[in-house]
């Protein structure tokens, strides 16, 4: 079972918001108390445990904080790979 640890600068809510867009097809998304889940063909799943953290503090400018875990049950490593990656596009952001 691979295992995914983020540290990510969002809310609770925000997270909440944003995570349908990346769930890819055929998977059905459940949410309920700090965990996701993920549910694929054939057994296989995707858990998403999430919690606040701590507020990062740069200077003035404070930003909330969650603390991610992804799990991945039945999924070899570049499926898992290949999750990571549209999730990490999914909660990217960008400044200029």
């Amino acid at each position: 079972m691979a295992c995914h640890q983020r540290l990510m600068a969002v809310s609770v809510a925000d997270f909440i918001r944003l995570l349908p867009l990346a769930v890819v097809a055929p998977h059905q998304l459940h949410i309920d108390a700090g965990v996701a889940e993920m549910a694929g063909a054939e057994g296989k799943l995707i858990r998403i445990a999430f919690a606040p953290h701590q507020e990062r503090q740069l200077g003035q400018l404070s930003l909330p904080e969650l603390a991610v875990s992804i799990e991945f049950q039945g999924y070899d490593i570049n499926e898992a790979d290949c999750f990571m990656a549209g999730f990490d596009r999914c909660f990217h952001r960008g400044g200029g």
